[in-house]
């Protein structure tokens, strides 16, 4: 199976069909390579924000201001190693958002690319997306010359 094949069937995932997350991996310069749903298509800049994150510039203003991400507003909650991971956040005071809406985003960066995921199933599977977007960066990493 080539990497590409792997990314596609890993981003699908048991759960890829009923809509429960937005995923995608990107080059470091933010073209994409591969993103599931089709609609999925954050821009360039958005993506290299992400990087810069991971890359330790630009962490303190996310964390003071959240950032716009494929129209959604997210606000940080944590880094780890090639990792960063976002919240949902309401646009502004008094906008309704769905019951377990956090819809945690994980960006995992590897040597050549950039994979986001964002589950849209809430806080109880923000442990597992964080676990599957570490899980296909690991992959990436080893399998990416």
């Amino acid at each position: 199976m080539s990497w590409k094949d792997y990314v596609e069937k890993s981003l699908r995932g048991n759960d890829g069909e009923d809509g429960s997350y937005m995923a995608g991996v990107f080059s470091l310069n933010g073209a994409p390579l591969a993103v599931h749903p089709s609609e999925f298509v954050p821009t360039d800049v958005q993506v290299k924000r992400l990087i810069d994150v991971i890359d330790g510039k630009d962490l303190e203003q996310l964390q003071t201001n959240g950032c716009i991400f494929h129209g959604m507003k997210f606000a940080f909650l944590k880094t780890d190693v090639n990792m960063v991971c976002l919240q949902r956040k309401r646009m502004k005071e008094g906008e309704e958002l769905l019951e377990n809406s956090r819809w945690p985003l994980c960006a995992y960066k590897t040597k050549q690319c950039i994979l986001i995921r964002i589950s849209k199933l809430g806080p109880v599977s923000g442990r597992e997306n964080t676990g599957k977007t570490g899980q296909i960066g690991d992959y990436l990493n080893a399998n990416l010359s």
